[in-house]
Parts: C-alpha cells; structure tokens; sequence
C-alpha cells in the first residue's frame, strides 16, 4: 500500500514539473495526453522548431523522457544509470544564427540587402561558399540564373540558381555543393527579372561538436535475444528569422504514433507476456544527416541475435497514400510483405517506395531488415506543415492498426527471407506495385555501376541515385571495377555463370545532375556480399551457389568459437531435434574436418521424414573480420504454384549422399575463395 502511494506521488509531481517547466496549450495529465495534444505540445512556438542542440529539442527530450516514465517503461539495460538518453557526438549548425547574406547591387549603384526566410533561402548548403555574379534569364556559366519553375539538369552549369518559390523549403543538411540553389520570393523575382543587377551571396557555417541524445527504452519480452525497434525522430528544422518550421507532419506525427504505441503495448503486456522485446526509440538528428540513428543503429547491431526495424516518419494527411520505404525494393524480407499485406487488407492505399530518407536507412547498413511507413507531402520543411493540415482521426485509426499488427506477428524473425509458398494470401514482392518513383530511380541506376553515382532532381530537390548491387557474366567484367580480385572459374564440373555483388555506400557529394560521378577510394573493403553462381557442364539446370557475407569485427564475437557461432546462426530453441515431432522442420548441423580444413554440413528432416542435406556453411576469419560462407547445389525444375508456371529450386546433394557431398566440397579452398576476393 505505500508503495504504491509513493508511487502516485512521484508521478503527480513529474505531471507538476512537466506543466510548470514547459508552456503549452495543454493542460493534462501528462498520461491522458491523447495524439493531438502530443502533435500541439511538440508543434508549439516555445519549442522553436526541435532543432538539434537547442533548447526547444531538449523540451521536446524531456517531454518524451517524463512520457516513458510515466508509462514505467524500462531503460535499455545496455545503457548506463538507468537513464532513457542515449548520448551521441552530434555535428550541430544552428542556422538561425548564420551569416548567410544576399546583397543585391542595381545597375544605379543602389543595394538591396535581402532577408533570410522572407526575401531567400537556400535549399541545400555547402560548409561555405561566396560568389558574386549578375543575375540573367538565360543560361549564362558567369550569371545568377533566374528561373520561374523546375529546374533542369543543364541549369547546374550556371554560377547559382535563383528559383521563384511561392512556399520555401528549409533543409539543413551540409552537402558539397558547387552551384547554389537559392528560393527567393514572388516579388523578388519579379524585381530581379525587370532590373540588371548583380547579386553578391556568401556565407560561412559555425559548425559545433556537441553532445545530444536519442530517447529508448523497453518493454521486455519472452525472448531477450530478439526484439522489434520501433522508431520516429523527433527533431526538426528550427526557424529562421521569424520563421518557426513547427514540423506537425514531420515528425511531430510520428512520434505521436511511437507514443501512443508504446502505451497501448506496455497496457497490453501488463496481462500477456510479449515474445520479444520491444525498443521504443525516439531518434534525434534525423534532420542533419540521422545522426541520432546512426549512432544507435551502431551500438544495438550486435546486442540481438534477430532485431527489425519500423520507423514512423509523416504520418497523417488525408487522402494521401501511405509509402513503405525499404530502400532496396529488391528484397524480399518478410517485415516488407507483411506490413504490406496487413495494411493493404486494412484498406490503405499504400505501395513501396525508395523515394525519401529516414532513419530506417541506419539500420539497413548493418544489413538488420527496416522499413519506414509515411506520407512524404510538399508540405514538409515548410511553414506549411501545421497542425491544421493533419487528419487526426488518421492517424489514430494508424495507431490501432499497427498496434493490432504488431500483437498478431509477435515473435516472428523478421531477419529470415520471406517464404509463402504455403501461404495463399499472400503476395510475392515481386508481384507488389511498386511506386512511379521507385521505377524512375530503378531506371536511373541502370547505366551506372557500383563504384558510380549522380544525382538527379525531384521537384527541385537534389536526389542520389546509386547502385549499389550489380550482376556480372564474366569475372572479366568484375575485375574492371575489382581489377586485383580472384574467383575461381571452374569448380569440378561446374563452371561459372555470374557473380552478383552487393556493396554498401559510400560517402556522396553534390555536383552536376546527371553528371555520374565516380565515389573517392572505392575498394573491395565496401562488399558486403558476394553471390557465385555456377552451372553444370553436362546440365544447365543443375547450379552451384556460393553465397559469401561479411560479418563483424572478430572482436564482437567475444571470442567464442566457430562451432557456438554456427550454432546460434542455424538453430534456434523451437527447432532443434530434441523437440522434434511429425508437424514440424528442424535443423541439424554435422561438423566435417577434411583436407586441411573444417567446415559444416546443414540437414533439415520435415515431417518426420529422413533428413537431408540443405547446404553447406564455413566460417572464415582474416584481417579481424569473420565472413560466412554458404554453398548451395539445386537443379531447377518447373512446377505448377496457384494455377502459375514457376520455377522450383530442387536440393541436389547427390541423393543427400554425406560422403559424395564432402568428396565434392574437396574442390573448394575455403581460404583461397577468401584471400582471392578479399585480399
């Protein structure tokens, strides 16, 4: 009885501190804050905008912080002091106190100095920059060109651009930019077009080491070795002049969404056991390039055996579709089919898309499967993007929907690769709509390759279009961008077809659009993996498949052995054989020691039937970096799969022969697949 009288002390006194310290247009309990008030508290002027490093983010912080209190949900036990704050080195920009000038000089010697926000604003930014220039109509390498609509590609070759903007859009990401692009007003335009001038634009960026943090915590589940990261960022792009960017839509939603989620699971766990662990991340940074989420994407990567990722960024604009943003529509994780076919059965109008950035981008670096769900609109890094122009009703209708999802798939591996063969609701990827600009980026990668980018322009905003995995016929073809690497052509009687490589990204930098540009110092070390498809001599349909993937540091293994590590890549509680019965699969794993070298051969037994041999797997340490290795034999054949001809993939292991498989593997050098690709 005290101690739960202590406790409604404590949490009335929070609810005082919270109402006393913050003005708002809120007067609540703070745990009765429903997901308007969330969007009006985050929106208000007092928090100017939650730029990163100011004092209206760390309001927006500690608003988050008393939230999760007030729930009792638990700090991430990885953290120290039991705090929610995850600090992390933020690079910070304030750039309401820039000194970012635009002088005019009239042909009559008069000056005009323009003001930032109302007469201009730039849309992207280099670290510092000064040119002075006339100002022209025509496309001129010496001149300030004036432009009244997009802008095209050709238009970069001018010494800047100045484009009339009824509703300027602030970012404040710090790019190598060469040719500035500026919004300047309708009357300023119109100034500009009926007088000869010149224009004088410079400005250099006061950049700052700082401390700030993102905001986590947990709600713990059945399994601590898996867990779903659920995500929103909540800073924004602060003000300019008078000018407070509120950001209702971006993201002041999402995080209303992450908090009313986490209240509606912590309610929900407090009857049911969850399967998993929940991570509730509100991310800082996202703005300047996810710093926020990078950072934790770094530090949560090694802390699970399987961890996903749904990011919450824009929810809440009637009539608008919903995107899901995987960044490589490509894959086929079944986090991506599942929220999709959810949602779609819901009644959203929803497609994929590769079209904006967010914080699920961090994640998908550490290959850990993330989407984000949103509503990309114009509306966004504009004075434009207020309360007014949410549909609240929306987004709480979104709220229950994810929230009855994420009950119903609780305790799925999203880490594993979608499977529905079985499954006559679902839909394969392949066969999903995919979105007009998902197809345009798809397209534009086409002539470029993996060590190439350029940029192209969407509503006159500078996009990156990469490549970031490409297919090979010949290892000449790959030794022109690899020119020292080593692959065996022929391996027994099979010989090799194509070579499939997957790097992660370099770092980009702004030119000439349509220009494609080659990234500095590209080398092996940005392959992440690595597929070697070879076919047999005597029959075409028979394959060998070599699947080589780089892991992490050896360090973060804590020193345990290949056996242990294979162990917990391939089997997991539910399915190993002691358990075994006649409705389910399980996985059994034989260590083999021959000609000099150790590897593991794979069977799985269905149904009570006799195992077979699914594949082989290695573990190969070089240079402080472990890489597993994958081999596959299958021979394709046709079948019929919901009234479709398909291809199946059939095991061919030489009637799961064990002494013919490990007679065959002897034609592979493990260490000299490695050293030769790697090296």
């Amino acid at each position: 009885m005290k101690k739960t009288l202590f406790k409604s002390i404590i949490i009335l006194a929070v609810i005082l501190v919270i109402g006393t310290a913050l003005k708002s247009n809120i007067d609540k309990n703070l745990i009765d804050y429903n997901t308007k008030d969330i969007i009006n508290f985050l929106t208000d002027r007092e928090l100017e905008g939650r730029l990163t490093g100011t004092e209206g983010s760390k309001k927006a912080e500690k608003f988050i912080s008393e939230y999760f209190k007030m729930l009792e949900l638990e700090p991430l036990e990885f953290l120290e002091d039991d705090s929610y704050l995850f600090p992390y080195d933020h690079s910070f920009v304030n750039f309401d106190n820039q000194n970012i000038k635009m002088t005019i000089e009239y042909e009559n010697g008069d000056t005009k100095e323009c003001i930032i926000g109302r007469d201009f604003l730039p849309i992207s930014y280099t670290k510092e920059i000064d040119i002075s220039a006339k100002t022209s109509k025509e496309l001129d390498e010496n001149s300030f060109l004036l432009v009244d609509n997009n802008i095209k590609p050709q238009y970069r070759k001018a010494k800047g651009i100045l484009i009339k903007t009824n509703n300027f859009h602030h970012y404040i990401a710090v790019n190598n930019v060469k040719t500035p692009i500026i919004q300047i007003s309708k009357n300023l335009y119109n100034n500009l077009i009926n007088n000869k001038c010149n224009i004088k634009f410079s400005y250099k960026l006061d950049t700052e080491k700082i401390k700030a943090n993102n905001i986590v915590a947990k709600i713990p589940g059945k399994d601590n070795s898996s867990a779903i990261i659920l995500s929103a960022h909540f800073d924004h792009i602060g003000k300019i002049g008078n000018t407070i960017y509120s950001g209702a839509l971006d993201n002041s939603s999402g995080i209303s969404v992450l908090l009313d989620l986490a209240k509606k699971l912590k309610e929900y766990s407090k009857n049911n056991e969850l399967k998993q662990d929940i991570i509730i991340c509100a991310f800082n940074g996202e703005e300047s390039g996810r710093q926020g989420s990078k950072a934790f994407a770094a530090f949560i990567k090694d802390r699970y055996k399987n961890i996903a990722n749904i990011n919450f960024d824009c929810i809440g604009i009637k009539d608008k579709a919903f995107i899901i943003n995987r960044l490589n529509f490509n894959s086929k994780r079944a986090l991506d089919n599942d929220l999709y076919n959810y949602l779609k059965n819901k009644g959203y109008n929803i497609s994929f898309d590769d079209g904006y950035s967010s914080d699920h981008e961090s994640f998908i670096y550490y290959n850990i499967p993330s989407v984000t769900i949103g509503q990309p609109s114009d509306i966004i890094h504009s004075k434009l993007d207020v309360m007014n122009n949410l549909d609240i009703n929306l987004i709480e209708k979104f709220n229950s929907d994810i929230f009855e999802f994420l009950i119903k798939n609780d305790g799925i591996n999203y880490n594993e690769i979608v499977n529905i063969d079985n499954d006559s609701n679902a839909k394969y990827i392949d066969e999903i709509e995919i979105s007009e600009y998902e197809k345009i980026k798809e397209a534009e990668s086409k002539d470029l390759e993996l060590n190439q980018y350029k940029y192209i322009l969407d509503d006159n905003v500078p996009i990156c279009i990469t490549r970031l995995s490409k297919t090979y016929n010949s290892l000449e073809d790959l030794k022109k961008i690899f020119n020292n690497i080593y692959i065996p052509e022929n391996i027994g009687s099979y010989k090799l077809k194509e070579i499939t490589v997957k790097c992660s990204e370099p770092e980009t930098h702004i030119g000439e659009f349509n220009k494609i540009y080659t990234y500095d110092n590209f080398s092996i070390s940005y392959i992440n993996n690595i597929n070697i498809k070879y076919s047999n001599d005597n029959n075409s349909n028979k394959i060998l498949k070599i699947d080589i993937f780089k892991l992490n540091s050896i360090s973060d293994f804590n020193n345990k052995s290949f056996d242990d590590i294979i162990n917990e890549m391939y089997v997991d509680d539910n399915r190993i054989e002691k358990n075994s019965s006649n409705n389910q699969s399980y996985l059994s794993i034989e260590k083999v020691s021959n000609n000099n070298q150790s590897y593991w051969i794979i069977f799985i037994r269905r149904n009570g039937n006799e195992k077979y041999i699914s594949e082989v797997v290695n573990i190969i340490g070089k240079n402080n970096i472990f890489y597993r290795i994958s081999i596959n034999k299958y021979e394709i054949e046709k079948a019929k799969i919901r009234n479709k001809n398909e291809k199946i993939y059939k095991l061919d292991w030489f009637n799961n022969s064990k002494d013919k498989t490990i007679e065959f593997i002897r034609n592979i050098n493990f260490n000299k697949l490695i050293d030769g690709i790697f090296k």
